[in-house]
């Protein structure tokens, strides 16, 4: 009796849960459209439109869910530079609201700001000054051995060695110079731009309008000029830059924690000063001393010169006088280059420590 009042529960028990089934699949209603524009409804999406975009309704015709098409290509492509966009716009507003932090904890005011540029632009200008007396005077001494060795051309005497190199020497040393004083111009010219921005950017933030928020925002031009930077290769001297993923859970060398003591990024850059200050004074003697040098050969020119105007052996010891200070500027030309790679390597080694810096803030 029990057995057979089970076989007849059985069918009962599992109606209900099969009707419920069937209920559920039921309620899933698919919205397609063919290639005609034709819209369809089903429980089903036929195979030939499962490769485009249908969507999942319920009994009250709302969309509960949206299956996409595969996307072309193309469509691909176009998805990867947007996503490149938006990286380049949030790169360029970082560094933006990065380097208005600095400005205001730097400066208090735009007296602050003037009073910066004026001390950082009479620098360069005291440089240049200097350089133009040299440079004047240097053209006075190769005006006077260019007319020395005129008068042994009209002569028709044999130009000596020591002249012709004195003259070479010179001709150098100008150009060394006058090259320096157009650098040192285009710097004063960058640092007035610069300060000009900031200045514009300063009163900007301290201000109670909304264009300090909206300057923010990066237009294309902007985001291009980024993108294209991005593409060159990066200088050797610069930091390979690494993504903050990368970058977790990497302990702060020693170098980067006395870098997290500056208070901003015009600190580091007044140590640099500091430090070029002593290597532009090193440059600076070794000048003179090559200078100095090549007035003691001047002479001693002159005094072979005369020996050979007056048919008179030239005396061994100023043979060997002339020779010591031809090597002397030579090695003094040598611990210039030397100085002057110094100072580049200075410059290069602070180009690293404000990168670093500024991924350190980032980070923090």
């Amino acid at each position: 009796m029990s057995i057979a009042l089970h076989h007849i529960l059985r069918p009962l028990i599992l109606l209900p849960l099969l009707f419920s089934a069937s209920m559920i699949h039921a309620e899933r209603t698919f919205r397609w459209v063919d290639e005609n524009g034709q819209v369809h409804f089903g429980d089903r999406v036929p195979p030939q439109y499962s490769n485009q975009e249908r969507r999942e309704i319920n009994e009250q015709g709302r969309t509960v869910k949206i299956y996409e098409a595969p996307k072309t290509p193309e469509q691909k492509a176009e998805d990867q530079r947007h996503a490149i966009i938006e990286a380049a716009r949030k790169k360029i507003a970082e560094k933006r609201l990065r380097r208005d932090r600095t400005l205001l904890a730097t400066y208090s005011s735009e007296e602050d700001m003037l009073l910066a540029r004026d001390g950082k632009v009479t620098s360069v200008e005291t440089l240049i000054q200097l350089t133009h007396r040299r440079i004047k005077s240097m053209q006075k001494r190769l005006l006077k051995l260019t007319d020395e060795a005129a008068e042994y051309e009209r002569s028709g005497k044999k130009l000596p060695v020591g002249l012709q190199q004195q003259i070479a020497n010179i001709r150098e040393q100008i150009t060394q110079n006058e090259n320096f004083v157009k650098d040192k111009n285009r710097e004063m010219e960058e640092i007035r731009q610069r300060f000009a921005k900031d200045i514009e950017r300063f009163n900007e933030l301290t201000s109670d309008n909304q264009q300090a928020s909206a300057s923010l925002i990066p237009n294309m031009d902007e985001i291009e000029r980024e993108l294209e930077a991005e593409s060159r290769p990066a200088p050797a001297v610069k930091v390979s830059k690494k993504t903050r993923k990368q970058r977790e859970g990497i302990e702060l060398t020693r170098q980067d924690r006395t870098l997290a003591a500056y208070k901003s990024e015009d600190d580091i850059l007044k140590v640099r000063d500091e430090k070029l200050g002593p290597a532009d004074a090193g440059i600076q003697e070794t000048k003179d001393t090559i200078d100095r040098l090549q007035g003691n050969l001047a002479e001693l020119v002159d005094n072979a010169d005369e020996y050979e105007r007056t048919n008179q052996k030239m005396p061994e010891v100023l043979v060997h006088q002339m020779q010591k200070v031809l090597d002397d500027i030579a090695r003094n030309e040598g611990i210039l280059q030397a100085r002057h790679r110094d100072k580049r390597d200075i410059g290069r080694k602070f180009e690293q420590d404000l990168q670093r810096y500024r991924e350190i803030t980032i980070e923090n």
